[in-house]
């Protein structure tokens, strides 16, 4: 039978096990070693809802993410062209960086009101010329990274026969 100094002993010795690993993987989570995109930035481009109607707003929104240690920052330019979609509102831009990495959104709220946007039953939009132009540390010149953007699909509020 275990006597109580045997398991005062086994219980510091099970404390002590559970605090070196602890430690080790605290170690390992803060070590000096910044985390790492694959690529020195991604882009992507998101445009919700995909299907409105004629004249409701919708919202376009690009994430910018990249690492400092490889893309200068104040390099980093949003290239963006929503024709035939108007701004409702001047865009919102937010930071955030955690270690190397920093994460740009900027959000659009945008409406297409125009005559080339009166569909006659469904209209598909395809948005072109969207890219975000960078630098990168190495000094490689203007690197540009396009953004892709999905098919709007318009559709109206009168039927189509009608507008006949």
């Amino acid at each position: 039978m275990i006597d109580r100094r045997h398991f005062a002993a086994l219980a510091a010795l099970v404390v002590l096990i559970v605090a070196a690993a602890g430690y080790l993987a605290w170690r390992a989570w803060d070590s000096g070693e910044e985390s790492s995109l694959a690529e020195p930035i991604a882009v992507t481009g998101i445009i919700g809802p995909e299907q409105h109607m004629f004249g409701d707003p919708v919202r376009a929104q690009v994430e910018v993410l990249f690492d400092r240690n490889r893309v200068d920052p104040d390099s980093v330019k949003l290239r963006v062209n929503f024709a035939p979609y108007r701004p409702l509102r001047p865009r919102t831009r937010t930071e955030s960086t955690a270690g190397a990495i920093t994460k740009l959104r900027f959000d659009y709220q945008l409406a297409c009101l125009g005559y080339r946007c009166l569909p006659r039953g469904d209209r598909n939009f395809e948005l072109r010329n969207g890219a975000v132009e960078y630098r990168s540390r190495g000094g490689d010149g203007v690197q540009t990274e396009e953004i892709d953007w999905p098919v709007i699909k318009a559709t109206g509020r009168i039927p189509a026969e009608t507008l006949c």
